[in-house]
């Protein structure tokens, strides 16, 4: 992809997305859920870690099919929870937290729990 149509499919301005590959801002919540439904893998946007697109993450028989419901409630949580409770994660500790949260709440196939999500939060920030 281009650094064009990339920007446009997450719905960010080109020079904003240029910003966030210079590493001189930060994607928010709403740029992290627009590249996730133009299909980026959003742990490999935060950390550089694993493959870039989504469809290019291998399913195993134990873990399935990607549950990006689950990742976009995950992040929206973790960004709610972060600002309202005034802590901040770098890119790449946040990236692994959100991961961490997915693996963890697929695995359980539970529903998120902001309880619990709010107890890793805090030990991560």
């Amino acid at each position: 992809m281009t650094q064009r149509s990339l920007s446009d499919a997450a719905g960010v301005p080109l020079q904003t997305h240029k910003q966030y590959e210079r590493g001189l801002r930060k994607p928010g919540l709403d740029a992290l859920t627009g590249y996730l439904r133009a299909g980026i893998n959003v742990n490999w946007l935060l950390s550089g870690d694993g493959v870039a697109l989504i469809r290019d993450i291998p399913a195993t028989a134990s873990v399935g099919a990607f549950d990006s419901r689950l990742m976009l409630e995950l992040i929206e949580v973790v960004e709610q929870l972060l600002a309202e409770h005034g802590r901040e994660l770098p890119p790449p500790k946040k990236a692994e937290l959100i991961v961490t949260l997915y693996e963890m709440f697929r695995e359980s196939a539970s529903p998120v729990q902001r309880a619990t999500v709010l107890r890793l939060v805090k030990l991560a920030a």
